[in-house]
């Protein structure tokens, strides 16, 4: 049975709406150390969903810029990210072509001063429990995200192009940092949660486009969905800090499972200015802003914006 662009939009739509509502219903506090993997990985996530993809003219090389900003919160951490890269498209005949693209994303960690839960899952400590009420004081650090893709797209003719690639990137996250007192033990102590670490990152991904189709005279609109599959899968790493002890390790050697980098399915909507070629994602904005806070529990309002602009 052949879907018609209005009910392809329609079905999308009504899933993010969806799952909006039953976000809010997940939502809940979670401990710093659950969320803060999780704010490495939203940004993993939108990397995937701002994967190149082709551009309107197929039969002709295209180089494009593209610039994107995301923010995502959970407990009283916060990692706000700016997104940067480099795609280039060029045509082998009628109906394949070669895709390309480079990436730098940054990230700043930052949070808010109050109440939440501390959790030790990436250490065995011995001195603390495994969870216990914490005052956060402060945090802080950085990081980057970076690396390239290569794929190769499939036009057979008809209201459907393909791809198919591969991505390497290395996410280097120099410090994330959440300093604290306890609250909730008989001896209340000053320390500090760090999880800074690097992750090597290969992914297969793979890609479907709707052919571009008129919203008016000037511009068109294209929805996509990408699917990509990362490994290796490797523990959280981190490191707790308190008097007279400093103690590093990840969740994998600490028996807490292999967390980091997750699977992911995402799904956009290109609306691109046909003169100028200027494109932005709002379907890629909504998805993100409906279906993260499903996928990884505890997160708050994604925001994820995404557009570029052909160079040459």
């Amino acid at each position: 049975m052949r879907m018609s662009t209005k009910t392809y939009l329609f079905l999308i739509m009504m899933t993010s709406t969806t799952n909006t509502f039953l976000c809010q219903r997940l939502a809940a506090e979670e401990s710093v150390e659950y969320v803060a993997e999780h704010l490495l990985e939203v940004p993993m996530d939108t990397r995937a969903l701002a994967y190149p993809v082709m551009p309107s003219n197929i039969h002709r090389s295209e180089s494009r810029l593209q610039l994107g900003y995301g923010s995502v919160g959970a407990s009283k951490l916060n990692n706000e990210f700016q997104m940067l890269a480099f795609h280039f498209y060029s045509p082998i005949n009628e109906h394949w072509g070669v895709l390309a693209g480079g990436f730098y994303d940054s990230f700043k960690f930052s949070g808010k001063k109050g109440k939440a839960v501390g959790e030790v899952l990436v250490v065995s400590a011995p001195q603390i429990p495994d969870k216990f009420d914490i005052t956060i004081n402060d945090v802080s650090g950085g990081g980057k995200y970076a690396g390239t893709s290569l794929a190769v797209t499939y036009h057979p003719g008809g209201s459907w192009r393909w791809q198919l690639g591969y991505a390497y990137a290395d996410m280097d996250i120099k410090k994330f940092k959440t300093d604290f007192d306890t609250t909730s033990l008989i001896e209340n102590f000053s320390g500090s949660f760090d999880y800074a670490g690097q992750y090597h990152i290969n992914t297969i991904f793979y890609g479907v486009e709707m052919t571009p189709r008129k919203l008016s005279k000037n511009v068109n609109f294209s929805p996509h969905l990408i699917v990509a599959r990362n490994s290796p899968r490797v523990g959280f790493k981190g490191r707790v800090i308190g008097p007279n002890f400093d103690i590093s390790g990840n969740t994998e050697t600490n028996g807490r499972g292999t967390h980091i980098p997750d699977n992911y399915m995402g799904v956009g909507i290109n609306v691109e200015h046909i003169p100028s070629g200027f494109r932005i994602d709002l379907g890629a904005t909504l998805y993100t802003f409906s279906l993260e806070p499903a996928a990884h529990k505890g997160i708050r309002t994604p925001l994820f914006l995404t557009c570029s602009l052909p160079i040459f």
